[in-house]
């Protein structure tokens, strides 16, 4: 069995360029792997990097792709966190747990969370900057990822906000076009579950995912949401 070394986090010090607290993986093209860093890279506040494997010489090369909070106030997004899938363009799209300069009083500083889009060539976009509206009722701090149906329509949870309780939501990001398809703790005394940390979705479309608390005993639920 033949044993290669990936490089350690925190390899370039003072104070990790290379980013720390890595996230989910993702295979790419060529077995290349991708994923997030929720901290470190050039601002301290997370990256999205690339390890790539040279069997010539039995070695990994990691490379970031794209730190965030470039922009002022982290509008890029900061703290990415759940994991990242390629859409039909081959780019790299996810979500981060705070950035967005959202000023709202539920959020961190430099605002409640981005859906983004990175580019191999690493040209981030931003498709949505949650709690834009008053009370956040598209939810914020979605830190799960998301996941895409056969048509690269684009679907994800936020741990808090919506219309009940702050219970978080379940949301669809059509493009830059996002709709909540459910509000949690709708029920009385959050029967539903609140605070959804991630989702998957099957061949027919459900999605099924987990909330931290809520449910018949208060300590969460397993859910199913159906088209």
């Amino acid at each position: 069995m033949t044993r290669v070394m990936i490089p350690h986090w925190c390899a370039s010090h003072t104070p990790c360029k290379d980013g720390y607290f890595p996230g989910p993986l993702l295979v790419g093209s060529a077995g290349t792997l991708y994923g997030p860093v929720t901290l470190g890279g050039a601002n301290n506040e997370g990256a999205i990097f690339e390890l790539t494997y040279n069997s010539a010489s039995d070695a990994w090369s990691y490379q970031l792709l794209y730190s965030f909070c470039a922009l002022a106030n982290c509008a890029d997004g900061s703290q990415p966190t759940g994991s990242l899938l390629l859409d039909g363009s081959g780019n790299l799209v996810g979500t981060t747990r705070d950035g967005g300069s959202i000023t709202s009083p539920n959020c961190s500083y430099d605002g409640c969370g981005v859906a983004f889009s990175v580019a191999l060539n690493g040209t981030e976009t931003v498709t949505h900057k949650f709690c834009a509206l008053t009370s956040c009722p598209d939810g914020f701090s979605p830190v799960g990822g998301l996941v895409m149906d056969g048509s690269g329509n684009l679907f994800g949870s936020a741990r808090y906000g919506g219309n009940s309780a702050n219970g978080g939501t379940l949301f669809e990001l059509t493009g830059t076009s996002l709709n909540v398809l459910y509000d949690f703790c709708a029920q009385t005394t959050c029967h539903d579950g609140g605070g959804p940390e991630c989702v998957i979705m099957d061949n027919s479309g459900s999605l099924f995912g987990a909330t931290a608390y809520g449910g018949a005993h208060s300590e969460g639920t397993v859910f199913e949401w159906t088209p």
